[in-house]
């Protein structure tokens, strides 16, 4: 289980959205030089990020939820 919470977990989700990582593909291959088109991420995000990708790894696919929480397409 995560030490994580919920709100924490949406947080770091949300900045990823924002930097434009909409896609579950985006998210799992995100390597060390994209962090810094990440806004307002902190480092102790980092690992809380790490775990995202883990999880949306293990998914088959998250992309058309993700898409739909980024805005990027209407329900």
């Amino acid at each position: 289980m995560s030490e994580y919470t919920r709100n924490a977990k949406y947080k770091a989700l949300d900045k990823l959205l924002d930097a434009g990582f909409t896609e579950d593909k985006a998210i799992v291959d995100l390597k060390l030089k994209d962090i810094p088109k990440i806004d307002g991420l902190k480092s102790q995000d980092l690992p809380l990020i790490a775990e995202i990708q883990e999880v949306m790894g293990e998914c088959k696919s998250v992309t058309p939820l993700l898409k739909y929480l980024s805005g990027d397409k209407e329900v």
